[in-house]
């Protein structure tokens, strides 16, 4: 947690520098992140669902941070039923 909890001002001020941009990441970054832009105690790392190729979307301005979605699945679901019939 030490390493996001110094990345972390990088992201958010590129953030703000570009009008936001994408990450990438892994369901243990993501959480970390989540964690730390949502001000929750490290013991609610297991509580944030993060599931393959789920969409996070967080706004942050200088007014802020806003957690617009988190774990949205429904663009896979497309896949699933193309995958479920063949």
């Amino acid at each position: 947690m030490a390493i996001w909890v110094a990345f972390s001002p990088f992201v958010l001020s590129l953030a703000l520098m570009n009008n936001g941009f994408p990450i990438c990441g892994h369901d243990s970054v993501n959480r970390a992140l989540l964690i730390e832009l949502l001000e929750l105690p490290l013991s609610a790392y297991w509580r944030l669902a993060q599931e393959p190729c789920c969409i996070n979307e967080i706004d942050v301005s200088e007014a802020g941070v806003c957690v617009r979605t988190i774990n949205e699945t429904q663009h896979l679901d497309a896949l699933s039923a193309e995958h479920d019939g063949q």
